[in-house]
């Protein structure tokens, strides 16, 4: 069962204590964190549950809880990240004034994707993709600047992105056996 309230409260730069109650205190936790676990399984013994996570600041940031019976199977993650929107990392610079992402598909040209000022005081970037990459061989680095304009490479990539799968041609969705509940199928 997926925890749809629950309360994050940010601790420092680097973590946040995630609360939620559950229907029974034998119940099994876990908890999500843009398609990662990071804590679970949970056998907290409470229905009041609080954990502290990891949680970056990235621009995005998809948490879910899940909760389960004891003895139930485990679901899978709901939030599924694509693979054509990488999380690009680097270590921040000590005299880093601003920070360029540059981008280049195989065989094509280089392209500013980001260009902004630094976080005084942000020890470590995690930013999504500002664009949308596209299939094959990608290759991204990460330049810091400083006050007057010298540049360090802060990391630099080579990245594969997958083509999507083509779309189902013969998909066909219909109410099922309860609320929320749908039946899908595909014919080939």
């Amino acid at each position: 069962m997926l925890i749809e309230d629950f309360r994050i409260a940010l601790l420092n730069t680097r973590s946040a204590i995630v609360s939620w109650t559950v229907p029974n205190t034998s119940d099994v936790s876990w908890i999500y964190s843009n398609g990662v676990l990071v804590r679970g399984p949970l056998y907290l013994g409470t229905l009041d549950r609080e954990i502290q996570i990891p949680f970056t600041d990235a621009e995005t940031q998809a948490i879910e809880v899940h909760n389960f019976d004891t003895g139930q199977e485990v679901s899978d993650f709901i939030e599924i990240r694509p693979n054509t929107k990488p999380i690009i990392q680097w270590v921040a610079s000590i005299d880093g004034a601003s920070y360029k992402i540059y981008h280049t598909p195989f065989g094509g040209s280089e392209k500013l994707i980001y260009d902004r000022l630094a976080d005084e005081g942000k020890l470590r970037y995690s930013i999504d993709s500002p664009i949308i990459m596209p299939p094959g061989w990608n290759f991204v680095r990460v330049e810091a600047l400083d006050q007057f304009g010298n540049e360090s490479v802060r990391g630099n990539w080579n990245y594969l992105v997958f083509d999507l799968p083509d779309p189902a041609s013969n998909l066909t969705v219909a109410d099922g056996s309860g609320a929320g509940l749908f039946d899908i199928a595909i014919t080939i």
